[in-house]
């Protein structure tokens, strides 16, 4: 049996992945798997890649920098973006990875890589020296007071109450008050792009005026 939790850690802005196992499983490894960043509507019409290779950004590569690993993406154009995992110890049998994505839009996309990466490393790197118990302390800390700021009780209907709490967690987990991301309805970008909107396609639409899904007035 494998156990694990992770946490979006606000202050050093990396991901922490922790596990533990019993038995056969004791203290599970965790090792960072890259994917190549290309759009899934590629698999979705079902062509072969060979026919539209020259539109794509190249495949990751591997590299490892004092113990840290990294997935390196560079894009066609300009930009890149680098995923910077370092294992660290969680005490209790448990183990723990620690995770940053580093981006840069700068072209060269070489020189792009070299920003991100060192953004990643020197994320993971500060969050390493807070260590794995503070950063889950403060992170509980930040949660329990961010709830009573906008909680609401349904005592008569825990669908809905428990809608509400999943929603306001996956915002907050998404946004901060340090981070230089935008975020709207299809998530956090990770630099300024044109297809950044915001839509209110709830299904509350109004007098049955509507267009594109999207809220009409009146």
């Amino acid at each position: 049996k494998v156990n694990w939790r992770v946490l979006a850690d606000r202050k050093h802005h990396v991901v922490l992945v922790i596990a533990s196992g019993t038995s056969g499983e004791a203290r599970p490894e965790l090792r960072l798997r890259e994917e190549w960043g290309i759009t899934p509507r590629v698999y979705a019409d079902n062509k072969p890649i060979e026919e539209i290779m020259e539109y794509l950004p190249p495949k990751p590569r591997r590299a490892t920098r004092d113990g840290i690993e990294l997935a390196i993406q560079e894009m066609n154009s300009k930009g890149a973006h680098v995923v910077a995992s370092l294992e660290v110890d969680a005490g209790r049998a448990e183990r723990a990875v620690i995770v940053a994505i580093g981006t840069s839009d700068a072209t060269p996309t070489s020189e792009a890589a070299v920003q991100a990466e060192q953004e990643a490393i020197r994320r993971v790197r500060l969050a390493a020296k807070e260590g794995v118990a503070s950063i889950e302390r403060l992170h509980r800390q930040w949660w329990n007071e961010y709830w009573k700021l906008a909680s609401i009780e349904l005592p008569d209907d825990e669908y809905w109450q428990r809608f509400w709490y999943r929603q306001l967690y996956k915002f907050a987990s998404a946004s901060s008050e340090s981070a230089p991301l935008v975020i709207d309805t299809c998530g956090p970008w990770i630099w300024k792009s044109g297809w950044a909107a915001i839509w209110w396609n709830l299904k509350l639409q109004r007098n049955r005026k509507s267009c594109n899904g999207m809220m009409a007035p009146g």
